[in-house]
């Protein structure tokens, strides 16, 4: 018994152990900051999803030389004063996440920094604000002008130059119309209208004019009415009057429109399919008929009477029985009677 419970309580530390090893692995390595990048000169970068202490960024100049480490707890740190400052060109920096059970791996920065060649304009420089592009319309980028010698620069203080100031224009965008709505139907008497919504701009709106209907023929719109028929009068027979020689004539009018027999018709394209579906419903049926009532029972009884033989149920017929030879006496008696 009690190597049991050794047994058990070795297995239970080993679990332990093996519990803690894991979550000693996990928080060593943590999550990583996502997206690290440069916004002029500041290094920026998404928290990830755990709670982070601080975090270690180190600033690297033309890709291998170690300018400085430091340690802040937001999710940027403003480098400008150093780079500014240090004889490089090129400037990257890698960041690695800080949690209270240990440290994520470095990651580096998308991007590089690349610092402007440094010139200090002599005039006062003009802000142009940034516009955006329309439809219709060109977009203006963020940018700086000389009022003196009209050059164009990124910056305020002239130290980065627009070579090509057409570099500064958004194109305009353009139209996306959506689909055609019609908003007037079209008659025979008046023309309809038609629109459209530009999806970019719901204010932007194009309207066509839809073509009149065709007028219909009058003759073809009205019923047809059969002429009237008349009948001239007919003449009723004269009758006399016993006892008198003058003929009494009596004439009357037939009604003036005669009742007319409609004309025949021939089957429409429904009624002749009923037809063709009523004759072929037949022939089946005729020939289900048949196969029931003559060839199963044609198949089916010779086979049950097979199996009554079989079974016992017919007895079957006697064989005819041989005739015995007569008594000779008996034959030469008949002979000689």
């Amino acid at each position: 018994m009690k190597r049991i419970f050794r047994s058990l309580a070795a297995l239970l530390a080993a679990f332990v152990m093996l519990a803690a090893l894991t979550t000693a692995t996990v928080g060593a390595t943590g999550e990583e900051p996502l997206n690290p990048h440069w916004e002029g000169t500041t290094a920026r970068w998404k928290a990830p999803a755990l709670d982070v202490t601080n975090y270690t960024v180190m600033l690297f100049a033309d890709y291998n030389n170690l300018v400085v480490t430091v340690s802040t707890s937001n999710d940027f740190y403003d480098f400008s004063s150093v780079v500014e400052n240090y004889n490089a060109e090129t400037f990257a920096f890698n960041i690695c996440a800080n949690y209270d059970s240990g440290s994520s791996d470095f990651v580096g920065s998308a991007d590089i920094y690349t610092k402007p060649v440094k010139t200090t304009h002599e005039h006062p420089l003009h802000w142009v604000e940034y516009k955006a592009p329309t439809c219709t319309e060109k977009g203006v980028e963020e940018h700086f002008e000389c009022t003196v010698c009209k050059r164009y620069f990124w910056d305020s203080n002239g130290t980065d130059e627009i070579d090509n100031p057409g570099d500064t224009v958004i194109p305009a965008t353009g139209h996306k119309w959506g689909e055609w709505q019609t908003t007037k139907k079209a008659t025979a008497a008046a023309e309809g209208e038609a629109k459209r919504v530009c999806q970019n701009d719901s204010s932007h709106v194009e309207t066509k004019k839809l073509p009149k209907l065709p007028a219909e023929s009058t003759a073809a719109t009205q019923p047809a009415t059969a002429a009237p028929t008349t009948v001239p009068p007919a003449t009723v027979p004269a009758t006399t009057t016993p006892g008198t020689t003058a003929a009494l004539v009596t004439t009357g009018t037939l009604p003036a429109t005669q009742p007319t027999t409609p004309a025949a018709t021939e089957p429409s394209a429904i009624e002749r399919t009923v037809l063709g579906l009523s004759l072929g419903t037949f022939i089946m049926l005729a020939v289900i008929a048949g196969l029931v009532f003559v060839v199963l029972p044609a198949v089916l009884i010779p086979v049950l009477l097979s199996r009554r033989k079989k079974m016992g149920e017919i007895p079957p017929e006697p064989a005819e029985k041989p005739q015995k030879p007569g008594n000779p006496s008996d034959f030469n008696d008949g002979f000689n009677g």
